[in-house]
């Protein structure tokens, strides 16, 4: 049986907020039979706040770094940024017909400056806070999807976090105007309802159908560092010493802490923004904000390790992986932002919405030669491979789930990867066989269909560049081979990673034609240029312990499953690192196992052990997805 997701859309079980401390209190009363109007307030910590000017923004698909799109038309005033109402006494605001929203385009609503709860006419400057409202439905009227919302450092922790891949400032949320970026910012919108019930401003303990299990302590403990700001006159100063010392500004200390490389934010929504790309950076200093007051709970009791928001998935037949670590991937992204993974102990293969929602039903899909399968991928046209260690064999799945006319198709022995070329040719490691299978996109054999030539020994990861070529980890030799699309060995191939003997699991390649390689038993990552030559490497990492697999974001950078130190690691192009000392650590005892980057920003990754998909959110850059996809239209590792 076939499992259909529910669509995530934001929706208001209660039009009255209940606050410890104050009870919310709108000034109109709300109702769907109002079409377009918009009812809402602007809370700071538990505070009203007062004057602030609300305004209604819409993501642009011009083109990446454009400034979003003001869409009200009538308001209490108007200034650079656009038209604006203003809230109330009670922060309350309402939108009524003021706006023309376009269908399916991306929606959000920002709350700038204000009074919250100082003497009257202090104004904060810095208290910018914001909620993401979603898909515009065809209507045209977003009251359907959100009659009430409650804005506050809660929704704006989630709303920007979710769309930090395509965010680059408070009044600049866009993307290219590709199907695919469009797919991908409408998913990421989508992934803030995961988070927070916006009507009441609250972090979730779990997503709404129950299948994540949420980051909710430490999305409070994020909006208790905003509110230390908010809940100010928005001063940035630095303090002073001497024989009266005067403390640093809570603003001071969170835009200090808080910034894009040199540059420190002017607001809180780009100081979080900040923290979203860098949630490794300075998380002691900006927890102890968060303990002066915190009116959002539960939250940390202590420090992080680092400051991502991981949710949690199971369901839909999710199975830890195999524990000889013989294979890198195991799971893949698809166009639509799916999630794929391969389960080696119950020969299944699992399918979760963007939103984690099973599709695959409670088992996964089963049959159609499923036999310890170690890998998936996907194709350019939407087709699953599944490579079968057990079987000898690639099952191949339609987008349902349903098994490809003539599936499986016969490979080597111990099948351990597969990988597509820019015509849809599949290529098949097959590690127990020290060979490569060649297979047409309809899984007939291609020439002599096997190929054991240029030293192959064990070859258990494959990655194909934008130029067909075919690149191999092999964990016999330790050394990576490389075949043109006709099968014939690239000049100097096979290629000595290191004098010692390496054990390469992994390899992807980037935007340059650059392939990238994880070595567990050297705990480095490997760079060779697109003819065979190392590119400022090793690289390594404090954090590194056995990396596993690889994957590039939409920004070239590397991200990798470290298995020895539970962490996942990610890399700049350049090899330095983007994770900090310890990488972003796993919760609980999963060990991270294979892992993928979708087209909205999200890290998705496997564990052993617990059976458990996570998705860190909005901590990579967006990238074409399915991989096959930029690999024929030479988008490799770029954005959409």
């Amino acid at each position: 049986m076939r499992f259909q997701p529910v669509p995530a859309v934001f929706f208001a079980s209660s039009l009255v907020l209940g606050f410890t401390g104050c009870t919310l209190q709108n000034t109109a009363t709300p109702s769907l039979s109002q079409g377009l109007s918009i009812q809402g307030a602007v809370h700071g910590g538990q505070q009203p706040v007062v004057g602030s000017h609300v305004y209604l923004m819409q993501a642009s698909n011009a083109a990446y770094g454009s400034s979003s799109i003001s869409l009200l038309t009538a308001g209490s005033g108007s200034d650079s940024r656009g038209t604006y109402v203003k809230t109330d006494t009670f922060g309350g605001f309402s939108v009524s017909g003021d706006y023309t929203c376009v269908a399916n385009t991306q929606v959000y609503i920002l709350a700038i400056g204000g009074n919250p709860g100082l003497a009257p006419g202090t104004n904060n400057a810095a208290l910018a806070l914001m909620a993401n409202l979603g898909n515009c439905p065809a209507s045209g009227s977003l009251a359907t999807q959100v009659p009430f919302l409650s804005m506050n450092e809660v929704t704006t922790v989630a709303s920007v976090y979710s769309i930090a891949g395509y965010m680059t400032d408070t009044f600049a949320v866009a993307s290219s105007p590709s199907p695919l970026a469009a797919t991908g910012l409408s998913n990421a919108f989508a992934t803030t309802g995961n988070l927070i019930d916006i009507a009441h401003g609250k972090a979730l303990a779990s997503t709404p159908l129950g299948f994540g299990t949420n980051p909710q302590t430490t999305l409070d403990t994020l909006a208790n560092v905003l509110a230390a700001c908010v809940n100010t006159d928005g001063s940035v100063t630095a303090g002073s010493s001497g024989p009266t010392p005067v403390p640093a500004s809570a603003c001071y200390t969170l835009f200090n802490n808080a910034k894009n490389g040199t540059t420190s934010p002017t607001d809180t929504v780009g100081a979080i923004l900040n923290i979203a790309h860098n949630p490794s950076a300075n998380v002691t200093k900006l927890f102890n904000l968060s303990a002066a007051a915190a009116p959002f709970q539960p939250s940390l009791a202590a420090a992080p390790n680092d400051f991502t928001l991981q949710i949690s998935f199971t369901g839909g037949g999710i199975q830890g992986t195999i524990t000889d670590n013989i294979h890198a991937h195991n799971i893949a992204a698809d166009a639509t932002g799916n999630i794929w993974t391969s389960n080696f102990s119950t020969a299944s293969l699992s399918e979760l919405s963007p939103l984690g929602v099973p599709v695959s039903g409670t088992s996964g899909f089963t049959g159609n030669g499923l036999n310890l399968p170690v890998g998936v991928t996907v194709d350019a046209t939407g087709k699953i491979w599944v490579p079968n260690s057990g079987g000898n064999s690639v099952s191949v799945f339609n987008s349902a789930g349903t098994a490809f006319t003539g599936s499986p198709f016969p490979t080597g022995a111990g099948t351990s990867d597969v990988a597509i070329d820019p015509a849809g040719n599949a290529w098949i490691a097959n590690r127990d066989a020290s060979s490569l299978t060649k297979l047409t996109n309809a899984g007939a054999a291609q020439g002599s269909s096997i190929i054991n030539t240029n030293g192959l020994q064990n070859p258990v990861s494959v990655a194909i560049s934008s130029v067909g070529d075919v690149w191999l980890a092999e964990q016999g030799n330790g050394d990576a081979s490389g075949f043109n699309n006709a099968g014939g060995t690239l000049t100097n191939s096979p290629f000595l990673l290191v004098s010692s003997v390496p054990s390469p699991t992994g390899n992807a390649i980037d935007a340059a034609g650059n392939v990238w390689f994880t070595d567990q038993a050297l705990s480095r990552v490997f760079k060779l240029d697109k003819v065979g030559n190392g590119v400022g490497n090793p690289f390594s990492n404090n954090a590194f312990n056995s990396p596993h697999s690889i994957v590039i974001d939409g920004a070239g950078a590397a991200w990798v499953a470290d298995l020895g130190s539970n962490a996942i690691i990610a890399l700049a192009n350049n090899g330095t690192s983007l994770s900090g000392f310890n990488g972003y650590q796993v919760p609980g005892s999963g060990v991270p196992d294979s892992i993928a980057v979708d087209g909205s920003g999200n890290v998705w990754y496997t564990t052993k052990s617990d059976n458990t998909l996570r998705q860190i959110i909005g901590a990579a850059s967006p990238v074409v997805t399915p991989i096959a996809a930029g690999t024929a239209n030479n988008t490799l590792g770029t954005r959409p």
